[in-house]
């Protein structure tokens, strides 16, 4: 017999909006407490479905133990899957915003700009870089997207491939074991898709389904808590669903999830036999 007990553990939460969030799902937990125990409140289970958000809600300041307080709003929240919170609001007729919890693999996938200005920060860090070299990487970072992207997909196109041993041959005979060292800065860096909405900053992480994926907004403060490039992590999210209009890239959906809590999975497993 196999028993599996899921516990999480709280890995970032956002300071300022989770207040907010907070505030207007225990006013709904109360009122949903009275109308279906008579203000009793004695069974533990899942309370809210999805919570209707309303913008422009401030909450007074207080001192808060964010671990405790995000702990208890996740266990009132339903869990839901990545396609059904896709598939019940990429289609909405009114652009309303809900809070909601979802949890399933998430990635934070590399993207071709961001990790050409990666590789090229990090090479340009080191002495005595060549002067011919130290133009290119230079040159890498001053490239729009579009641009870096464009070269990306050529290259992809004619030859297969993208080979970054043009940037990384002299390194590699003047320090050995200089590819670990970039695995290293690249894990710390993460570079994947990021995005401005509003004037903020967002890491732009998705959940490995549906397809299109159900993409995760993370503000840029939370980039050190994402899963490594080509990696993942099980994670549950509590958040808010948006619509961007010009969302990141092209074909990318305008409905995400605006993240305010991120919740990696602690899972011991028990076997016994019988």
């Amino acid at each position: 017999m196999e028993s599996d007990e899921t516990r999480w553990i709280l890995l970032w939460v956002d300071k300022e909006l989770f207040p907010v969030i907070r505030a207007q799902t225990l006013s709904r937990m109360q009122k949903a407490r009275k109308t279906l125990f008579g203000g009793k409140w004695t069974i533990k289970v899942p309370l809210m479905d999805v919570i209707e958000y309303e913008v422009g809600k401030t909450t007074t300041p207080e001192k808060l133990d964010f671990q405790s307080e995000a702990t208890k709003l996740s266990d009132g929240l339903e869990i839901h899957s990545p396609s059904e919170v896709y598939q019940r609001f990429s289609s909405a007729k009114y652009l309303k915003s809900f809070i909601v919890q979802v949890a399933n693999k998430l990635y934070y996938p590399m993207w071709a700009p961001s990790y050409i200005r990666c590789f090229s920060r990090f090479l340009l860090n080191l002495p005595s870089v060549p002067e011919d070299l130290k133009q290119r990487l230079e040159e890498n970072l001053q490239l729009p997207d579009y641009a870096l992207q464009h070269d990306f997909s050529k290259a992809m196109e004619e030859k297969g491939q993208y080979s970054f041993d043009q940037y990384f041959e002299w390194a590699r005979n003047k320090y050995p074991g200089i590819d670990e060292d970039f695995k290293r800065y690249m894990v710390q860096e993460k570079p994947g898709i990021t995005t401005f909405v509003e004037q903020q900053q967002y890491c732009v992480a998705n959940f490995g389904e549906p397809k299109p994926p159900l993409l995760v907004y993370f503000p840029i403060q939370a980039r050190e808590k994402l899963p490594p490039p080509n990696g993942h992590m099980y994670a549950k999210v509590i958040g808010i669903i948006s619509y961007n209009p010009s969302p990141p890239l092209p074909g990318m959906p305008t409905v995400y999830l605006r993240a305010c809590c991120l919740f990696g999975e602690l899972r011991n497993r028990e076997k016994h036999r019988m």
